[in-house]
């Protein structure tokens, strides 16, 4: 009975997902699948502090009538990465057009926001001057130098792609990061999970500042940004590891402003300082409104437990988070209907289809059906808005 039950149910589902093709709610979440395989593409690396590590920006699969304008902003953390030279004209260091495509121009750095503040910018912008540039064309070659341990992420803001006709062209985008090499000893401070999501339906939420791999903690502060236009802070709590080997622990919150919480813990007794992972605090959040927030983790520091004080080098990694209405409401209006199953639905598969978490359901790297499956379980729920 149970498998003839589950039978029915896809059974079911099938024809949903037909009738909204045929309704032409699926064609109009893709896009038009068949037309729409362009993607914005930067890569991946690694090096160690003072290496340099050279990453490319392309586009993947360009569609007639061809290439027009491009306007690409790349945001990158100036703690641990930094242009090694500004220079538009591009030299070594932010190589335009390294296929030498003919009538293809590219400048690099047209415009930054170099304070060493937040994120920074590096921007990619140019043109074609003749048809035809079509399938996938290499952008740049741009060379970050590492001067601190972490991950930054390497996150592509299209800002302008058009086609030789000036039209919009549709496209994902596959982002990147570099690693820098830890500091001695490979200590980890991050937020946990790095992806939340978040429903203003279900109210508040945490996440927790986790350490990896520390000696003898003795002391340890952070300051946290965040948009408090999605998110509000609620409050700090303790984590359960700096007093995990009996130490008598104080801690104290400071407010930095709307969007920047600071927090510390001190620690004292004839014990020595826990060894190992664990969580450091947990911050309680309240979602707002529908978006994105980044969780900045930065202004780390940690100590030992030595009468010394003497500070552990660790590296900061960020986290996200993404507030929904509603636990399956894809689309941001209130309610889960025909549209966000239509609308996971257009995203899977993923791979090969460019990945975007708001449409991974269950949180796993990827999109396939049981993430349709798993909105389809919640349609239909009616407005679910305050």
């Amino acid at each position: 009975m149970k498998n003839r039950g589950l039978r029915k149910a896809w059974g079911v589902l099938f024809l949903v997902v037909m009738a909204c093709i045929a309704a032409g709610v699926l064609l109009s979440a893709r896009g038009g699948l068949a037309q729409e395989p362009t993607t914005v593409r930067i890569g991946s690396g690694s090096g160690d502090v003072g290496d340099n590590v050279t990453v490319r920006l392309d586009i993947l699969d360009v569609p007639d009538p061809g290439l027009g304008v491009f306007n690409i902003d790349i945001d990158y953390d100036p703690a641990i990465l930094e242009p090694v030279n500004l220079d538009p004209v591009g030299d070594e260091d932010c190589v335009p057009n390294p296929n030498d495509v003919e009538d293809l121009a590219v400048l690099c750095n047209i415009y930054q926001d170099n304070d060493n503040a937040g994120l920074d910018v590096v921007t990619v912008g140019g043109f074609t001057s003749a048809l035809g540039i079509v399938g996938d064309v290499a952008l740049a070659d741009i060379t970050f130098e590492v001067i601190g341990a972490g991950v930054s992420g390497l996150t592509l803001n299209v800002v302008e792609l058009t086609d030789t006709n000036a039209a919009n062209i549709p496209h994902g985008v596959v982002n990147g990061s570099i690693t820098g090499g830890e500091g001695p000893g490979g200590v980890v401070v991050a937020i946990d999970p790095p992806e939340k999501k978040a429903y203003i339906a279900d109210g508040q939420f945490t996440v927790d500042i986790v350490v990896n791999d520390v000696d003898n903690l003795g002391q340890f502060e952070f300051v946290v940004d965040f948009d408090p236009a999605v998110i509000a802070f609620v409050s700090f709590a303790e984590g359960p590891f700096l007093s995990s080997t009996g130490r008598t622990v104080i801690c104290l919150p400071y407010d930095l402003g709307p969007g920047s919480k600071q927090y510390g813990c001190s620690s004292g007794g004839a014990e020595a300082g826990p060894d190992g992972s664990g969580v450091l605090a947990t911050i309680s959040f309240s979602p707002i409104a529908v978006g994105t927030s980044a969780v900045d983790l930065h202004d780390v520091g940690l100590y030992d437990a030595t009468p010394d004080v003497n500070p552990i080098p660790a590296a900061a990694q960020d986290g996200q988070v993404t507030v929904a209405t509603v636990y399956g409401d894809v689309s941001g209006d209130c309610d889960v209907d025909i549209q966000d199953v239509g609308l996971v639905f257009a995203h899977w598969p993923s791979p090969p289809l460019p990945y975007d978490p708001k449409y991974d359901m269950n949180g796993d790297g990827k999109i396939n059906i049981q993430d349709v499956g798993l909105v389809f379980a919640q349609w239909p729920k009616p407005d679910m808005c305050p």
